[in-house]
């Protein structure tokens, strides 16, 4: 659901658009909601973070969770926003690191963390 709510904002005038990688915090609801949605890590543009957390509080429900995953973790989805190959390439592989390192707790303790890479649609 995460991936049909999120928008590459639009270049504002002659400028580009923005590239970065923005992590947001959550909780999931019992009913599956995603709850205390903040901005965990900022992209350095402001519009990117928007974008993301908007798209988090607009899911309609999580479930269902994958096993081992309870309500009672806070979640980091962490998103890559990237206007070229080469940002996105050189960004992927420490993402993936990252995102495995933090997901080898799920079942135990911590945040679960997912990744979604974004790369703004060409025309």
């Amino acid at each position: 659901q995460f991936e049909r709510k999120v928008r590459y904002p639009a270049p504002m005038g002659t400028m580009p658009a923005s590239e970065g990688i923005v992590a947001v915090k959550f909780n999931c609801s019992e009913d599956g909601v995603p709850s205390q949605v903040q901005l965990y890590k900022t992209s350095g543009h402001g519009d990117l973070d928007r974008a993301t957390v908007r798209a988090m509080e607009h899911i309609a429900t999580l479930h269902p969770l994958p096993r081992g995953v309870g309500h009672d973790q806070q979640y980091i989805v962490r998103v890559l926003f990237a206007n070229s190959e080469g940002y996105a390439q050189r960004n992927m592989t420490r993402l993936r690191e990252d995102a495995a390192r933090s997901n080898a707790w799920v079942g135990r303790s911590g945040a679960t963390t997912a990744m979604l890479e974004l790369v703004p649609p060409k025309g």
